[in-house]
């Protein structure tokens, strides 16, 4: 199963570090929107565990055809990309897992972040252009 949800749905979500928490430390929703993503995730974990059931829960970043602005070229997932995801999900081996879904985003807050949506590569960059090394 595979539960999606706002990655922005945390207090300080305009802080780069607001989905950088140390691995079994709580959540801090931000509205009661944020405690209802929250609460799927929790869901999705006593599932997993009660039955059995794998359990990917996806904080998706910001889903447009180009980002909309500054802050959103960091959490950016192109349709393409999802899409992609869509197709190639593979939640082998996983129990319960929460992941990310953004773009290969040169200005990524998740880019050292192995949670990656499964079968998410990032094909897409928010930004057009080469690179810098």
């Amino acid at each position: 199963m595979v539960f999606a949800r706002p990655a922005t749905t945390q207090s300080a979500s305009t802080t780069r570090d607001r989905d950088h928490r140390p691995p079994g430390s709580y959540p801090k929703p931000d509205s009661r929107y944020g405690v209802s993503k929250v609460f799927g995730e929790a869901l999705g974990s006593l599932y997993a565990t009660s039955t059995g059931m794998e359990v990917v829960c996806v904080r998706i970043g910001n889903v447009n055809p180009r980002p909309m602005d500054k802050r959103r070229l960091s959490i950016w997932l192109s349709p393409r990309d999802l899409a992609s995801s869509s197709r190639s999900r593979s939640t082998a081996g996983i129990r319960f897992e929460i992941v990310y879904g953004v773009s290969g985003n040169r200005r990524s807050w998740y880019e050292q972040c192995e949670r990656r949506a499964p079968g998410l590569r990032g094909a897409d960059d928010s930004e057009p252009g080469p690179r810098k090394s």
